[in-house]
């Protein structure tokens, strides 16, 4: 059985996977941004600085919900998924929810 230096050290390495970083000279290929030119480090990822549209939706916002069957009748009980009305746990008005938003 021959061993090698190379065998030795991946069985005292640990048994997870690791990367080098891109653009180490003689070892990785260059990192992609320095390469694509559609990669822009200076530009910002925040919607509002982008565009005055959603600088324009800045808020909180309230929302009633209700939740209708096919019938178009407001579904007043709403139970778990998976737990029939038997099993006790309780159900919820289906029409009396409040929704936040923060933008």
């Amino acid at each position: 059985m021959k061993v090698t230096a190379l065998g030795i050290l991946f069985s005292v390495l640990p048994q997870q996977s690791a990367s080098l970083k891109c653009g180490i000279k003689g070892f990785t290929s260059r990192c992609i941004g320095d390469t694509d030119i559609r990669y822009n480090p200076d530009i910002s990822y925040d919607l509002k600085e982008l565009d005055v549209f959603w600088k324009l939706f800045e808020g909180l916002y309230v929302g009633d919900h209700c939740i209708y069957l096919a019938d178009g009748t407001p579904q007043s009980e709403v139970y778990l998924p998976g737990l029939p009305k038997e099993s006790g746990f309780g159900s919820w008005d289906g029409c009396n929810q409040k929704s936040f938003l923060v933008s």
